[in-house]
């Protein structure tokens, strides 16, 4: 025998707290929205907004609308779930800025969540759905709907004021006409994480599109194969891209457009690194730049990271905090160093590899750039065009595969009591051009530790060291 379900449409009103599972909160008021087939409504002037307090729900969908002067508002507790087979949406023809807002320190799992204006607009107003719940888990897209009428607009946002939205779809605007605009915020310590291959590639070409990353907000490529957005201008985003925080995760190859990827915070690939899993900056030449403050830059574990081009710039110090950098076009550091705004190759041991065919590095003025390990590789000659550069002393420079270092009379070998930096061996056809300044730490102090020291650097002949 089959076993029927019936669905019931639930209308929150509050009449008597706040708790979801009570039915007198609802209407009917014969029970709950509970069940698989469940449809649930807020939609009160009442000041009780509803909040699922602990257990599991699994429902069919919510739609959220504005009555009177109440903030509608859902709040998920930490430990309680939500599951909706099919979307939270946020609906009003309000003529005002109207907020609705999923709030709590537990996890609600939809389809999508469309936030959208409807009806005739007798002002130009805009809605927004904010999300600062702990966990939101989207399998389908984040969908923003205008409407105008005349030169009044209704325009929609999705605000990420909090927790993690992790999206599979994408991000969709619909808008009605060229005056409207479609916005998506993050907050700060907010976090969007996006599995599509290309999240942002739903945007309507019609109206303005806003992607508002704000310091501090993080942006996770979690998916496989996914294109990473840059500050190129697209035919319906004006600016591009410009991240806070950036991490690249998941497996795949994640591909940068071409034009400027710009990120102000910090930089974290949690890739494996290899041949599959690995971030792409070189297929469509980008320039990274890493323009903030204080900055952390972690290049991961395996290969580590492959730069084309690689720009520091702003302020602070910028710490490389883990695995190996690989820079196969130019290197430029804008910074004005000093013993507070330096790139950090040091404290971690970064290993640094130059390994295209022409480049060229720009060192900065100040104190220049300090290296630990640097190799030069892959054929053609590396310039070290401008400003300082610097091997600290436990550092190493190796040369191979036919490149030539262009010093330029601004790269110094440091010494200090703890030792001397070193050039490796070096093969035949490749060489250093330049003058090349050479430290050499001596040892000072008392009467009886001072005399006459000989120097000389040391020159290699077929019958040995001289």
């Amino acid at each position: 025998s089959a076993e029927l379900s019936w669905a019931t449409t639930y209308t929150w009103v509050g009449g008597t707290s706040t708790d979801w599972s009570v039915n007198s909160n609802w209407s009917p008021s014969t029970g709950h929205p509970s069940g698989s087939s469940d449809i649930a409504i807020i939609n009160t002037t009442s000041g009780n907004q509803p909040s699922i307090l602990s257990g599991t729900y699994s429902i069919t969908s919510i739609t959220i609308g504005k009555s009177g002067s109440a903030v509608p508002t859902l709040t998920v507790a930490s430990g309680a779930i939500l599951n909706l087979s099919g979307n939270i949406t946020f609906v009003t023809g309000a003529t005002t800025n109207t907020t609705a807002t999923l709030a709590g320190g537990g996890t609600i799992n939809a389809v999508t969540a469309s936030i959208v204006t409807s009806g005739t607009p007798a002002a130009t107003y805009t809605i927004i759905l904010a999300s600062s719940i702990t966990a939101l888990n989207l399998s389908g897209n984040v969908q923003l709907t205008t409407v105008r009428s005349g030169t009044k607009y209704g325009n929609a946002t999705f605000n990420i004021t909090g927790g993690t939205v992790a999206l599979t779809g994408t991000v969709t605007t619909s808008n009605n006409n060229s005056g409207n605009t479609s916005t998506l915020s993050i907050a700060s310590g907010a976090t969007l994480s996006l599995k599509n291959t290309t999240a942002f590639s739903g945007l309507s070409a019609t109206g303005t599109n806003t992607l508002t990353f704000s310091s501090g907000c993080t942006i996770n490529y979690s998916g496989t194969a996914q294109t990473v957005y840059t500050a190129i201008t697209h035919s319906s985003l004006s600016g591009g891209v410009t991240y806070s925080n950036l991490t690249l995760s998941g497996t795949g190859i994640k591909t940068s457009q071409s034009g400027t990827l710009t990120v102000d915070g910090n930089f974290t690939n949690s890739l494996a690194n290899d041949a599959s899993n690995k971030p792409d900056f070189t297929t469509n030449s980008p320039t990274v730049t890493f323009g903030g403050t204080a900055q952390t830059i972690d290049c991961g574990t395996g290969l580590g990271t492959t730069f084309k081009n690689i720009t520091f710039s702003g302020s602070g110090i910028k710490t490389v905090s883990a695995g190996i950098m690989n820079i196969t076009g130019n290197f430029t550091n804008s910074l004005t160093t000093s013993g507070s705004n330096y790139v950090d190759f040091i404290t971690n041991n970064t290993p640094v590899n130059f390994t295209g065919t022409t480049q060229t590095l720009a060192g900065g003025g100040g104190t220049g750039t300090l290296f630990e390990n640097i190799t030069f590789s892959g054929g053609g000659t590396k310039t070290m065009s401008s400003g300082t550069f610097g091997v600290a002393p436990a550092g190493v420079i190796t040369l191979s595969g036919s490149s030539t270092l262009a010093a330029g009379s601004v790269l110094t070998l440091n010494s200090d009591a703890t030792g001397s930096a070193t050039v490796a061996a070096i093969p035949g056809g490749s060489g250093i051009t330049g003058n090349v300044h050479v430290e050499r730490f001596v040892t000072g102090g008392s009467l009886t530790e001072r005399g006459y020291r000989l120097m000389s650097s040391a020159v290699n002949a077929a019958a040995g060291v001289l």
